[in-house]
């Protein structure tokens, strides 16, 4: 009998033995799985600070295009500024409206009863008026083009006519068709033919209307002389009613920081 409980004692202590060796491995896997989810969550812990410093440079390189794009705007706004004083453009009610033509060349002045002027040289409806010399007509046409070419430029508009700035012998060019004048010929021998330079104004206007409807401005106003039309765009791109102020731009960035 005694040496029964000798060998159930010796049993138990190597079941125990074993027992322990088993809740040794167990408690080696539970340190090893501890250290993987500590590790992880470093990593977690990691990626959140990456995250959270992408954002804040992503805030500051927005912040940074928006200023940009203000200081854009702004240098336009002088820009076109410029343009007003440098190129004033006034009404000329004694200049001719009448026409020979069944449309008018340069558009309609909208009741007003006459043309327009642009540093002080006239551009009546009808360029083909007897009461105006040609060569002051050709500077004001040749004035016009420069303008509307230094509008599209500043403004960053894709005009749908190439201009040829040549001061009174500007030209204007239809893609497959070819190049128009802007100015008139000789009244003793005029070389140029009065389709061709109907077709120019025609196309300067087109480029005209075109800014326009970039800035989504009236379209009643694509009927207008010419002038009115480039007045009426100097006007609206000058007041910068359209753009942000710098206050602005801050209180928007401050907002995003923010959140």
């Amino acid at each position: 009998l005694k040496q029964d409980l000798m060998e159930q004692n010796e049993e138990l202590l190597r079941l125990i033995a074993e027992e322990e060796l088993v809740f040794q491995d167990e408690l080696n896997c539970l340190g090893e799985e501890q250290a993987s989810l500590a590790t992880l969550v470093q990593q977690l812990r990691d990626v959140d600070k990456d995250i959270l410093l992408v954002q804040t440079e992503l805030q500051q390189q927005l912040l940074e295009l928006r200023r940009d794009e203000f200081l854009k705007e702004a240098q336009c706004i002088k820009l076109i500024r410029d343009l007003k004083a440098i190129y004033p453009i006034t009404l000329d009610s004694v200049a001719a409206s009448s026409s020979s033509s069944s449309l008018p060349l340069i558009g309609t002045t909208r009741g007003t009863g006459g043309g327009y002027l642009i540093r002080g040289h006239r551009l009546p409806v009808d360029i083909y008026t007897a009461t105006i010399p040609e060569e002051e007509i050709n500077a004001s046409l040749g004035y016009c083009a420069h303008l509307v070419f230094m509008i599209a430029k500043y403004l960053t508009i894709q005009l749908r006519h190439r201009i040829f700035c040549n001061s009174s012998r500007s030209a204007i060019q239809q893609d497959g068709v070819g190049v128009f004048p802007l100015f008139l010929g000789r009244m003793v021998a005029r070389s140029l033919e009065r389709e061709q330079v109907d077709r120019g104004t025609r196309l300067l206007g087109a480029n005209v209307n075109c800014i326009l409807m970039h800035l989504n401005m009236p379209s009643t106003l694509h009927e207008a002389h010419i002038l009115a039309r480039l007045k009426a765009i100097l006007d609206h791109v000058a007041t910068g009613t359209n753009n942000l102020s710098s206050a602005d731009l801050s209180s928007r960035s401050e907002t995003k920081m923010e959140a």
